[in-house]
């Protein structure tokens, strides 16, 4: 760790695998430093945006919809959507990209925020005003977005953790059981 406290590329990262998934996922290098994470590109040594960031998402919602719903780089062939939500205190429109599960013209979101113990801010959103739009491609589609309870979780929790098991490894790593909504179009 340098004098200021601060971490630095010249500080020992922690062994792979005892970084959270998403870390591993990105393939980041990361330095804990009190309670902080920096996180800095493989290969270069700047730092890069935080995968959960806004500028992160930024950048990944621009090229879903610069090329209708297609992703390169380390996303593409991914089954990503754009949820389109309104703030539950603010009121302004919030677009999240999520990875999802479709069967027929149902769309399952996972509410893991990448194995935290707290929900992610989008969850509040859709509770307080479940009428959304989400994206695939082209055109946005309008719906709603029901949260899941009991057996209909149940299903679509076993249905989900087989086509993208990395929820279920961030199941595993906290108390929360991690929400499921499915988007219903009108």
């Amino acid at each position: 760790m340098s004098r200021s406290g601060l971490s630095s590329a010249t500080d020992p990262a922690p062994a792979r695998g005892t970084l959270p998934n998403w870390l591993d996922i990105f393939q980041a290098q990361a330095w804990y430093n009190q309670g902080e994470l920096t996180i800095r590109s493989l290969g270069t040594g700047r730092k890069a945006p935080h995968p959960m960031s806004n500028d992160y998402n930024t950048a990944i919602i621009e090229e879903f919809r610069a090329n209708n719903g297609k992703l390169g780089g380390r996303w593409e062939g991914s089954s990503l959507v754009l949820v389109n939500t309104i703030g539950a205190k603010s009121g302004q429109v919030r677009t999240i990209p999520l990875a999802y599960l479709q069967q027929g013209e149902r769309i399952y979101i996972v509410g893991s925020a990448a194995g935290s113990a707290k929900h992610p801010d989008w969850y509040h959103n859709l509770i307080a005003n479940p009428d959304i739009t989400w994206e695939l491609g082209e055109e946005p589609i309008e719906g709603n977005a029901s949260l899941l309870e009991g057996e209909e979780r149940t299903r679509a929790w076993h249905d989900i953790v087989a086509a993208l098991p990395f929820f279920g490894n961030y199941q595993d790593q906290v108390e929360r059981e991690i929400p499921v909504f499915a988007l219903t179009p009108r």
